[in-house]
Parts: C-alpha cells; structure tokens; sequence
C-alpha cells in the first residue's frame, strides 16, 4: 500500500500482550519522509476518552541508524 504525502494509516492491534502495548499501529508520510506510528487509547481523571500517540521515525530506518560505537575501529 502506498501513502500519498501528509496521509497515513493505522491498525488495531489485536494481540497485545499487555496494556502497555498500543492500541493501534501504523505509519505517516509527511514531506517524503516515512514515520512510524503508536497509538493508546486511555481514559482522562475525568472520565473523557482520548488517544494519545507517540512518533518515531520508520522502524527500518532505526534498525540501520549508526549508533555511537559504528567508527570504533576494532
């Protein structure tokens, strides 16, 4: 599935493991640039629903970021 830029999409997740788990999964396009998304459903103290959400880049391009220790020679 391709995303036109500014859009994305999100999925619920069905097997969580835990309530620390989102809710929803998916990602983002903004301004070419792909970013990944997390998405909880909670409750506010006074018994308003919301979601809140957490952004990161795209999941692959973490796995190859270089990290501090990548230009220690040995």
């Amino acid at each position: 599935m391709e995303s036109k830029d500014m859009t994305g999409v999100l999925f619920v997740v069905e097997d969580r493991a835990s309530d620390k788990h989102p809710n929803l999964t998916g990602n983002v396009l903004i301004k070419g640039e792909k970013y990944y998304i997390s998405a909880w459903s909670n409750v506010a103290k006074s018994g308003k629903k919301y979601i809140s959400l957490k952004i990161n880049e795209d999941q692959k391009k973490q796995a190859n970021k270089p990290t501090e220790n990548d230009d220690i020679p040995f």
